[in-house]
């Protein structure tokens, strides 16, 4: 289904706490290394996301609403590392014209909004997701080593981004710029198979590729960056219906820096399953 393919893109995009860098403008290109390493220094992260995310294809278009808070703890220290995910779904409407002129259908969700959480520790992924709680092994620990071990993903590499560019707003550092599409499909493609999640959406009939990314940093005096804003246009096959995904993101660092306690759900209460890559994610 479409909600989970935007749930793992979301979810690798995520773990990436910095992006390579390509600059027109030197002093901006200074500015972005500064928060690449302020971003590498973070052992906790408190972090608030909104989605706007918006499919059409086939005489059908839909929109959803996403709001979620990631508090992860010990990033430094991968096999200590907690994680922890709250979001709420909006479902919007969805028009189907599909059957020609005359012929339309409409279903407004909005009024059903759906919950999730998702925690992990010592190796095991739990989520709480539709009145469901389960659990799988997932090797979150090792992927977060893999990740940093990796210079195309961790280190500035300059066929990333582009036109990038700066300009101040009081104290704080505006970065804008654009991203070659085909590397960024790259990176998440990388990130996704260390995950697993490259082999779950695949199960489930998805497949994403990016063809237009644009964002803003707003970078502060200290280094870090306290807003994230991206565009994102992608193509997508999902259970063989191609369609186009728009996609804004709105990331919020909350106090970064700061230490982040992370509250523990009851965990015996999640039933033990197969990993979901080697289930049908289409049902």
């Amino acid at each position: 289904m479409r909600w989970k393919h935007v749930l793992a893109v979301g979810l690798s995009l995520a773990m990436l706490s910095a992006v390579p860098v390509y600059a027109n403008e030197p002093d901006a290109a200074a500015v972005f290394q500064e928060l690449e390493a302020k971003s590498k220094e973070l052992s906790d992260m408190n972090v608030l996301y909104s989605y706007q995310i918006e499919f059409s294809g086939g005489g059908v278009s839909s929109d959803t609403q996403m709001e979620m808070r990631m508090m992860a703890s010990h990033l430094l220290e991968p096999d200590q590392m907690k994680l922890r995910m709250d979001g709420t779904m909006h479902m919007g409407k969805m028009v189907d014209k599909s059957g020609g002129p005359g012929a339309v259908q409409e279903i407004d969700l909005s009024a059903i909004p759906m919950s999730y959480s998702y925690y992990y520790e010592n190796g095991m992924y739990y989520m709480d997701m539709m009145g469901s709680k389960v659990k799988y092994p997932m090797p979150m620990g090792e992927i977060m080593k893999a990740v940093r071990s990796n210079s195309s993903l961790m280190n500035t590499n300059l066929d990333y981004m582009q036109n990038l560019t700066m300009r101040t707003d009081g104290e704080n550092r505006i970065l804008t710029y654009t991203m070659d599409a085909e590397q960024m499909n790259d990176m998440v493609d990388q990130v996704m198979n260390m995950s697993g999640m490259q082999q779950m959406a695949q199960a489930g009939g998805s497949n994403v590729k990016y063809r237009e990314i644009r964002g803003e940093y707003t970078v502060r005096p200290d280094g870090y960056y306290s807003n994230a804003k991206m565009n994102l246009v992608a193509d997508m096959t999902a259970q063989e219906q191609k369609m186009t995904m728009k996609m804004v993101l709105d990331i919020s660092l909350v106090d970064p820096g700061q230490p982040v306690t992370i509250e523990t759900p009851n965990l015996a209460e999640y039933t033990l399953i197969e990993q979901p890559a080697q289930q049908n994610m289409s049902q």
